[in-house]
């Protein structure tokens, strides 16, 4: 199954385990192979982001809804950032919080 590009920006990114790790934001293209190499995914929250490149032989698979990636990608560092702050639920506005 293809998916387009327009259709992958956005998706959510999981471990196996089914631990957040961010979303799809763009990816990077080997011009020889005509390929995607990595995915780019930003994680975080408002003042908190980070943006990381997965390759593709971390990317166990995508579905309709989700990327699902090797476990580890998730650094303890991260994990302890996500316990300090968590999301801002939707719908919320970070003033009124």
């Amino acid at each position: 199954m293809n998916i387009a590009f327009s259709n992958l920006s956005g998706f959510p990114v999981k471990t196996q385990s089914g631990e957040d790790v961010g979303k799809i934001t763009d990816c990077v293209i080997d011009r020889k192979a005509h390929a995607v190499t990595h995915y780019e995914v930003k994680m975080g929250h408002l003042t908190n982001r980070t943006t990381r490149l997965i390759h593709t032989s971390q990317v166990i698979g995508i579905s309709e809804t989700e990327m699902i990636v090797k476990d580890g990608l998730v650094s303890e560092e991260v994990k302890e950032k996500r316990r300090k702050n968590p999301p801002i639920p939707q719908g919320v506005s970070p003033t009124k919080l």
